[in-house]
């Protein structure tokens, strides 16, 4: 391909792909993930070398290396959800940790967290901590039904009351 150099040559483009270099030879963008840098090579964005970029999901850093984007390090961001930080450490957004987002919910606070939103009703906090929107506590809304206020307190809404029940 014109423009293009050769995959084993260095200093040629590939042969494969515009704008990419070698997946084998160093300094070389690999052939496969835009702006990622050869996958086997240091120095290159790769998978397996610290302050390289994953060869698999573009923007995040190396699944295994602290420092790096990562699924297992801290302040690094989850190789699965980009935007999301790490599952596991504090600091990042998480399922399990204060403070941190859903590991599945992008812009959803977690389930099991005070101040964080349900994982599964956006705009509706969690079901179990109070000051939360909730299907337990009063003055929180239902966790089923968005817009509507707890099915077991009274001043709520509910989506089991009789109309004539109901804080309307």
């Amino acid at each position: 391909m014109p423009g293009l150099l050769n995959k084993e040559i260095p200093g040629l483009l590939n042969k494969d792909m515009p704008d990419h270099l070698n997946k084998d030879m160093p300094n070389l963008l690999n052939k496969e993930m835009p702006d990622l840098l050869n996958k086997d090579m240091p120095g290159l964005l790769n998978k397996d070398m610290p302050g390289l970029l994953n060869k698999d999901m573009p923007g995040l850093l190396n699944k295994d290396m602290p420092g790096l984007l990562n699924k297992d390090m801290p302040g690094l961001l989850n190789k699965d959800m980009p935007g999301l930080l790490n599952k596991d450490m504090p600091g990042l957004f998480n399922k399990d940790m204060s403070d941190l987002l859903n590991k599945e919910i992008p812009d959803l606070l977690n389930k099991e967290m005070p101040d964080l939103l349900n994982k599964e009703i956006p705009g509706l906090l969690n079901k179990d901590m109070p000051g939360l929107l909730n299907k337990e506590m009063p003055d929180l809304l239902n966790k089923e039904i968005p817009g509507l206020l707890n099915k077991d307190m009274p001043g709520l809404l509910n989506k089991d009351m009789p109309l004539e029940q109901r804080n309307v």
